[in-house]
């Protein structure tokens, strides 16, 4: 929809905007995310460590946690665009779940690409390629975690002030035990001899933090500053859409929200529990529906329009602790209630197979899932009904409220004809 020309007009001509601000725009947040990035408190950490970096004067070991969403990878790329516009080396490896052995190969292939050293200039006068290592090569690297750590210390020494940004690292839980060893004990190696003028940063969901603290203990020891993201707070949710609003208005606004009611943008943080990915496509939901209808202001109608169908999943979660909340959630959303493998279901909420298998287990136990002859795990039918239940009691009760406010409206009607013609 925010792509048709059609569209792209309606936006301008109802709500003021060029487009749906709040539609992900994957370029931008990887060329240019300050324009989009909102600081929270907890960002204070971030400057002086990079000016720091960037002055040549000290060494950080950065780690920043939070939810799915929150935010994590936003930051890598702030760091990285201040970097770049520094004219300093920046490193970006985007971690997958995949085999341990072609982590570490492409990271070391991305720090030998960006190696600068005497060496390599010769390599490449004497054998006509530089950015590439030969099998033998690789090899002897990958031999031991220290000799992989040496590659990645010497390519950040040859283009000082230069960082490393590794993002969702836990996804290394997902290889087999020696790898995971291998590649925890090769950073340890980078952050005991990276030089001044360098960062290591790393991003991590909040419980795999627990545990890559709890299992490399040398590692952590070794950290010098956590950016735990929190839910945003309501000023902190208002500074973020404002930001995405500023980008694309097409006409002057009295509020930063532009056409967003501010209660609009308080309600839909409290329901996304201040999670900006879930908050940003709420609201990219609202715009729309708001010039589907020609609706020149985004208010507390067309919020409640949208919710309307996730009242009853809403209420269930709520229902539930906060330790399997999210877990559930995944459940329900990503995979439609299941049946889903535990590997499945552990890469989404970013946790190791053995801990999601307990977790699941647990929520087994008290009846919130069952497995199938297959081993998968899936909501029962019970509580699908349960939720079935809430959507037509929700559906009744806004029904009962309408016709409420018809006869109210009739009445008020009738009162005013009444009174034109006693006034006659």
């Amino acid at each position: 929809m925010g792509t048709s020309p059609y569209y792209v007009d309606r936006y301008s001509s109802i709500l003021g905007l060029s487009r749906n601000p709040f539609t992900r725009n994957p370029l931008l947040e990887e060329s240019d995310p300050i324009r989009i990035f909102s600081k929270q408190e907890s960002d204070s950490l971030l400057e002086p460590l990079v000016d720091e970096a960037l002055s040549n004067v000290g060494s950080s070991f950065l780690v920043i946690t939070g939810s799915t969403g929150s935010g994590r990878t936003m930051r890598l790329r702030v760091i990285s665009q201040i970097f770049r516009e520094n004219g300093a080396s920046s490193m970006y490896y985007p971690t997958e779940p995949m085999i341990g052995q072609q982590i570490v190969e492409e990271i070391i292939l991305m720090a030998y690409r960006n190696y600068r050293g005497v060496d390599k200039v010769l390599k490449k006068t004497i054998f006509g390629t530089s950015d590439q290592l030969t099998k033998e090569e690789m090899n002897e690297i990958i031999s031991s975690a220290s000799n992989a750590g040496k590659v990645v210390v010497k390519s950040l020494k040859s283009t000082r002030p230069s960082c490393i940004l590794l993002d969702d690292i836990h996804n290394v839980f997902f290889t087999d035990e020696s790898w995971i060893f291998f590649i925890f004990e090769m950073i340890r190696e980078v952050v005991s001899n990276m030089p001044e003028g360098s960062i290591l940063a790393m991003t991590s969901g909040r419980e795999a933090f627990d545990e890559i603290e709890r299992r490399f203990p040398a590692l952590s020891s070794r950290i010098h500053d956590i950016i735990r993201v929190e839910p945003l707070r309501d000023h902190e949710a208002i500074s973020l859409v404002s930001k995405r609003i500023d980008l694309v208005k097409s006409r002057n606004f009295q509020s930063p929200l532009g056409p967003i009611d501010q209660e609009v943008v308080v309600e839909a943080n409290k329901i996304a529990s201040g999670n900006p990915a879930k908050l940003l496509s709420i609201l990219e939901r609202a715009v729309d529906l708001a010039v589907v209808l020609g609706k020149s202001t985004v208010d507390m109608r067309i919020l409640e329009s949208i919710m309307e169908t996730e009242g009853p999943l809403l209420e269930f979660l709520s229902s539930l602790p906060a330790d399997i909340r999210d877990t559930m959630e995944v459940i329900i959303r990503k995979f439609n209630g299941g049946p889903v493998s535990v590997g499945d279901v552990a890469i989404e909420i970013e946790l190791p197979v053995s801990k999601t298998f307990s977790r699941l287990e647990a929520m087994t136990a008290k009846n919130l899932l069952k497995r199938d002859s297959s081993g998968n795990y899936l909501v029962p039918e019970d509580i699908i009904g349960r939720m079935k239940e809430v959507k037509e009691s929700l559906i009744k009760e806004k029904k009962e409220k309408t016709e409420k406010k018809i006869d109210e409206l009739r009445k008020k009607s009738l009162d005013r004809i009444m009174r034109r013609l006693k006034a006659k």
